[in-house]
């Protein structure tokens, strides 16, 4: 765990949380000084803002929430930040295939890797809605990290002009993982 140490957004994070129980979701924004962040989410921002001087709110997943449910959440928050006339990037972290083995050398079984690469073909294709109706089967078989709650949420930020863009791949452990990030031209969205 590593020390929080981003300067935040507080009213944005309160309009997210608000976006959220207007959807009829549980939501429950946190300010907690003292708050120690997962590796998912500092590693990638090490290398996106070095200094860590860009405001950042972090997004827990909730693992008793369905697919569904996440999904909704993201919805509202895309609703605020296309809202807002700040730039905001949405940064989702996590592992596709993520069946965890002792030794980093270790990648996820071929069936598993035919999974992540038919997800990974959805993406690249822009069908949106087939990589996300893939996902409770795709969990099931594969075993994606938190349920693929990290993947309904980027993929309800998404919009029908967002062009993939695929970056590397790489696999450890058990698990498998791909960047790609998304953007649309003149876009006050980004997400990745």
């Amino acid at each position: 765990m590593v020390p929080y140490e981003f300067p935040g957004d507080p009213e944005l994070a309160k309009e997210i949380v608000q976006a959220g129980k207007d959807s009829g979701l549980q939501v429950k924004g946190i300010n907690d000084p003292y708050y120690m962040w997962d590796y998912g989410s500092v590693v990638p921002l090490r290398y996106l803002t070095p200094n860590s001087d860009i405001p950042v709110i972090n997004l827990s997943v909730t693992l008793a929430a369905s697919i569904e449910e996440t999904y909704k959440l993201g919805q509202a928050i895309a609703r605020v930040c296309r809202e807002s006339d700040k730039r905001i990037i949405f940064l989702s972290s996590g592992a596709l295939s993520h069946n965890l083995v002792r030794g980093r050398h270790h990648g996820s079984t071929t069936s598993e890797h035919a999974l992540d690469k038919q997800f990974v073909d959805f993406i690249m294709n822009e069908d949106y809605e087939s990589a996300y109706n893939m996902l409770p089967e795709y969990f099931r078989m594969a075993r994606v990290e938190s349920g693929g709650r990290h993947i309904a949420m980027l993929l309800s930020m998404l919009e029908d002009d967002m062009k993939p863009k695929y970056h590397a791949d790489g696999q450890s452990s058990g698990s498998w993982n791909a960047v790609i990030t998304f953007e649309k031209e003149k876009s006050r969205v980004s997400v990745g």
